[in-house]
């Protein structure tokens, strides 16, 4: 997928793409990791240690598009 994923994958618009860099907007975060998960780069990452960094989780059953389409409903 194309760059911007990231953003586009977030439901609570916390990620917004600037200078092709993420840039994270606190106060809405819901922490469902959409982003980090999504990120092609794996750019996005938490400040906690996590057990496997280089893990990314998907269901199998959503696709990224299911995810974009479902942030944009009204």
């Amino acid at each position: 997928m194309a760059a911007g994923v990231c953003e586009k994958v977030c439901p609570s618009a916390s990620i917004r793409l600037k200078e092709n860099r993420a840039v994270f907007t606190p106060g809405n975060c819901q922490t469902c990791l959409a982003c980090a998960h999504a990120c092609p780069q794996k750019a996005i990452g938490l400040t906690i240690p996590e057990k496997n960094p280089q893990a990314r989780y998907r269901n199998e059953h959503v696709s990224l598009q299911d995810i974009i389409q479902a942030n944009h409903q009204g």
